[in-house]
């Protein structure tokens, strides 16, 4: 799949081509991103076989780390008040598969 993303600032457009963008590799069915009152935080559920340990990475449109972490439970809660307004991709992985979503922040 393709993403256009426009630079606020710089008014350049970045073309993201990559798999990750496809439907059938997000598996939107295995992860469920809810907004919090605020739209700063967000539930996760994850529907996964083996919800472990669980790495949770976060990472701008561009492609920048922003923040990685593990998690012990399928339902947790993420707070990104720390980072500017923007689209982000939400990636959780266990040891045998991957889900990728992304979240808006006014």
């Amino acid at each position: 799949g393709q993403l256009y993303v426009a630079g606020i600032r710089s008014g350049k457009i970045f073309r993201i081509f990559d798999r990750v963008t496809d439907a059938s590799v997000i598996g939107q069915s295995k992860l469920k991103i809810t907004p919090q009152p605020g739209g700063r935080s967000f539930r996760i559920e994850t529907f996964l076989d083996h919800p472990d340990e669980l790495e949770l990475t976060v990472f701008s449109v561009s492609g920048k780390e922003q923040i990685k972490k593990m998690e012990s439970n399928s339902v947790f809660d993420l707070n990104l008040d720390f980072l500017p307004a923007g689209i982000y991709i939400v990636k959780i992985s266990n040891s045998s598969q991957s889900l990728v979503n992304k979240v808006i922040l006014p």
